[in-house]
C-alpha cells in the first residue's frame, strides 16, 4: 500500500502542468495580498460590511475570494487531471496490472492527492503568513468575523490555523466529490463541467449547507463563530461519507 501511495506521488509531483498551474495561483495570491495591503481594509463579499486589516486577521482574509478559486477551478483542475485523465488516455490500465486490490489502487491515488492538498494549502498558508507580516500593519489585537470586541495575538493566530484546517477539510471533501463524479465520468472535459454545475447545483437547490463545495469561505468562518454551526460539520462529514462511499462503489465496477 505504501508503494502505490509513493508512486502515485511521484507521478503527481511531476507533472510540470500541474507545478505550473500551482504557481500561477501562488502569484494571484500575493497580488491578492498586495492589493488588500494598499487599502488595508477588508469589505466582506456576502454584505456583512468590512474590518480593518492588520498582520493578524490578513492572513485568512485574503482566502475570500482565493478560496473560491481554488475550490471551483483549481483543485478541481488537478484532481481530474489524476483520477479522469489517465482513466480516459488507458495509461491507468498498465498500472491496474500491478499485483494489487482495486480499492488499493484507487485508495492509493486519493491518498497522494490529499497528501498533494495538504501540501499545497501548507504553502498557501506559509506565504498568507509571510505576506501578512510584510505588507500589513503589525498589532497585538485585532477583530474577528463575529466576535464582539477584539482578540489578542494568541487567540488571532489560532483562529487563523483553525481556519486553514477547516479549509483543508473542505478540500478533501472536495477531492472525495471530484472521485465520485470522475470514477463515472472518465473525459476530464466533461467530468470538470459536471463537478462544476453540481457543486452549484446542490447548495441552490439541495441543501444551501453544501455552499462549502464551491465557496467555503463563509461557512468556515460561520464554523468557526463563538457557538460554531452544527449543520456545517454534519454536512461535511455526511457529505464526505456518502462521496467516499459512492467513489470507492463505482471503482470497484468499473470496467477499465
Amino acid at each position: 500500500m505504501l508503494g502505490i501511495w509513493i508512486s502515485e506521488l511521484e507521478r503527481d509531483w511531476k507533472k510540470k502542468s500541474k507545478i505550473m498551474l500551482f504557481s500561477a495561483f501562488i502569484i494571484v495570491i500575493i497580488f491578492n495580498i498586495w492589493g488588500l495591503s494598499s487599502s488595508q481594509k477588508g469589505v466582506f463579499r456576502f454584505g456583512e460590511g468590512s474590518i480593518l486589516l492588520n498582520n493578524l486577521n490578513a492572513p485568512w482574509f485574503m482566502m475570500d475570494g482565493m478560496s473560491l478559486l481554488m475550490m471551483a477551478a483549481l483543485l478541481p483542475i488537478i484532481y481530474i487531471d489524476q483520477l479522469s485523465g489517465e482513466l480516459n488516455s488507458g495509461a491507468y490500465r498498465l498500472y491496474a496490472l500491478r499485483p494489487y486490490r482495486r480499492f488499493e489502487l484507487w485508495l492509493g491515488k486519493l491518498l497522494a492527492l490529499a497528501a498533494t492538498t495538504v501540501v499545497g494549502i501548507g504553502i498557501v498558508y506559509i506565504i498568507s503568513m509571510i505576506g501578512s507580516k510584510t505588507f500589513f500593519s503589525s498589532s497585538d489585537t485585532t477583530t474577528l468575523y463575529g466576535f464582539k470586541g477584539e482578540v489578542g495575538r494568541l487567540s488571532a493566530e489560532w483562529y487563523t490555523i483553525k481556519f486553514y484546517g477547516v479549509f483543508l477539510l473542505t478540500c478533501l471533501a472536495k477531492l472525495l466529490f471530484c472521485s465520485a463524479i470522475c470514477v463515472f465520468i472518465s473525459r476530464p472535459i466533461i467530468a470538470f463541467l459536471v463537478i462544476f454545475g453540481l457543486s452549484i447545483v446542490l447548495y441552490h437547490y439541495i441543501a444551501t449547507e453544501l455552499v462549502f463545495l464551491f465557496d467555503p469561505f463563509r461557512p468556515i468562518l460561520l464554523s468557526l463563530h463563538s457557538g460554531g454551526s452544527v449543520s456545517f460539520w454534519l454536512y461535511l462529514i455526511g457529505s464526505s461519507i456518502l462521496f467516499g462511499a459512492i467513489s470507492f462503489w463505482g471503482w470497484q465496477r468499473k470496467v477499465i
